[in-house]
């Protein structure tokens, strides 16, 4: 017992500079006294208090080190040492809790216990410790998608910090401030918060803040389409993966959605396993979801899996930013005759609209345009189409292709006037991607009653990788010819098309396009031009 404690006394005078290095070491020789202590029947409280300032050391050490599960090892010893709260334990392990289970924390309350900490530190004079309760409150609010909230949490971790010394949290403070406005596309003021991450990173020394603040100023000019953006996105995820930095998982992650951007969603992939694999290997990385497994499923053309997956992830806390997945699965079902709920699309479009962020409000717009043009409801569709368009015209970025794809969709169903509507607002995209080309042509396609320009929006969507989107200008291109009398021509695209509503057990697919024997379908797609 006194020989731990007496070794971890000398360790702490030896290791000068190097205390994190040995936090773990120092953290085992405390606990070991205090449990020798315990175990013999004699008092362990002498002991405890630098028990917990060790362990609580060693979990900061291992938390860094993106070593989860231990640092909860190391808190949880911490926590039961019976000694008074500790509210700087107490925001460790509510960022540790956070950061292992985004959405266990946020379902149980953890939003509230985290307000009302970050307000106990700032009345307690700890206003470094308040402002890092605040800036983890304003990640936590971006991760459900809730701009409003992000941004003034954050606000006020940044305004604490400008009264405190340069410090490591201020500029993770400002970096989160650059990530919530690059989140929403607005490009100064991401540059303006992510340059100065960068140099106050730059005076510090702290090479993962400058890496993760220049991954933000390189995504958000991708976004606003500079012709370099890409180029960027590709050298800095290099840079990180080379250097094996922490900021390998956020520039994998924004990699990766820029490689689907760009219409290649095999990269994609091979990206996401990649990051999945950091992950897995020890890693923590917050990031927006993607629905990932909803998304692979419908580009490989699995809708009973998408609609499945996007069932799952309903029940998640951080659903806002997946809505779109949400109403995604709504016109799948809707093609598959499976019941939608009477609400179920308007109270995603609503969460949509309360969540401030643009991306998930065109998405999720384009989604119930598309569910209520193939239900039949022309007004419902044109007025989210309308609302998608007024949104779409206060921004300044590239065209995101999973909402051009059903914008297009939907305003094909429409007719020729919708279509051309959408397509003067695909021209507002500073870059043509392939997504914002395949839409082109379908709308092109139902402008001119042109079945060749279905036709090539769907060789676009297989050179893309997206079975789902091609299948659905396949029919466009049948319907089309069909309804010029083309007949002949129509079959072998009308027979894939079949093919594929039989593996997913999606009927209304070939409203329209039964073969000449069969009867048509009482409820069919709007006709063919």
């Amino acid at each position: 017992m006194l020989r731990h404690a007496r070794t971890a006394d000398w360790l702490e005078t030896v290791a000068e500079g190097r205390q994190a290095d040995l936090a773990e070491v120092l953290a085992n020789h405390r606990w070991a006294a205090h449990e020798i202590a315990r175990t013999l029947g004699e008092d362990p409280v002498p002991y405890a208090p630098a028990a917990r300032d060790a362990m609580h050391r060693a979990a900061r050490r291992a938390f860094a080190l993106h070593a989860l599960d231990t640092a909860h090892e190391w808190v949880e010893r911490a926590c039961a040492l019976g000694l008074p709260p500790d509210p700087a334990l107490d925001l460790f392990c509510a960022e540790l809790a956070f950061y292992r289970d985004r959405d266990g924390f946020l379902r149980e309350d953890g939003m509230d216990r985290l307000r009302a900490l970050a307000e106990q530190l700032g009345h307690g004079g700890d206003l470094a410790g308040a402002a890092r309760a605040w800036t983890l409150l304003g990640t936590a609010a971006w991760s459900q998608a809730d701009r409003a909230a992000t941004l003034t949490y954050l606000d006020r971790a940044v305004e604490l910090f400008d009264s405190l010394p340069e410090s490591a949290e201020k500029a993770g403070a400002l970096l989160e401030l650059a990530r919530a406005h690059m989140l929403n596309f607005e490009l100064e003021p991401t540059i303006l918060a992510a340059d100065a991450a960068d140099e106050l990173a730059e005076r510090l020394g702290l090479a993962e803040v400058r890496a993760s603040a220049m991954i933000t100023i390189a995504t958000a000019r991708y976004v606003a389409g500079a012709p370099d953006g890409f180029e960027q996105l590709v050298a800095l995820t290099e840079h990180c993966r080379r250097h094996q930095l922490a900021s390998h998982r956020r520039a994998l992650h924004n990699m990766a959605w820029a490689q689907l951007e760009e219409g290649d969603i095999e990269a994609t992939k091979r990206l996401i396993d990649e990051l999945r694999g950091l992950d897995l290997a020890s890693g923590h990385a917050l990031a927006t979801s993607f629905a990932d497994e909803a998304g692979r499923s419908y580009h490989a053309g699995d809708w009973p899996g998408a609609i499945t997956a996007a069932t799952a992830s309903t029940n998640r806390p951080a659903i806002e930013w997946d809505l779109s997945v949400v109403v995604q699965s709504a016109w799948l079902r809707e093609l598959c005759g499976e019941p939608v709920g009477p609400d179920e699309v308007a109270r995603a479009v609503a969460a949509a609209q309360r969540s401030g962020f643009h991306r998930v409000l065109l998405a999720t717009l384009a989604n119930a345009a598309l569910y209520h043009a193939l239900g039949g409801r022309p007004a419902e569709a044109v007025a989210a189409l309308r609302a998608l368009e007024a949104d779409w015209l206060t921004t300044r970025m590239i065209a995101f292709g999973e909402w051009v794809t059903p914008a297009s969709a939907a305003a094909a169903l429409l007719g020729p006037e919708e279509s051309a509507r959408v397509r003067t607002m695909l021209k507002r995209s500073p870059r043509e991607t392939a997504w914002v080309g395949a839409a082109m042509s379908v709308l092109e396609g139902r402008i001119t009653g042109d079945a060749t320009c279905y036709l090539d929006a769907a060789q676009a969507y297989e050179r893309i990788g997206d079975a789902s989107d091609r299948i659905l200008a396949q029919a466009a291109a049948a319907r089309t010819l069909v309804g010029s009398g083309e007949r002949d021509r129509a079959e072998p695209v009308i027979a894939e098309v079949a093919a594929f509503a039989e593996r997913n057990g999606a009927p209304r697919l070939l409203d329209g396009l039964t073969p000449r024997s069969a009867p048509r379908p009482s409820r069919s797609l709007p006709a063919a031009p």
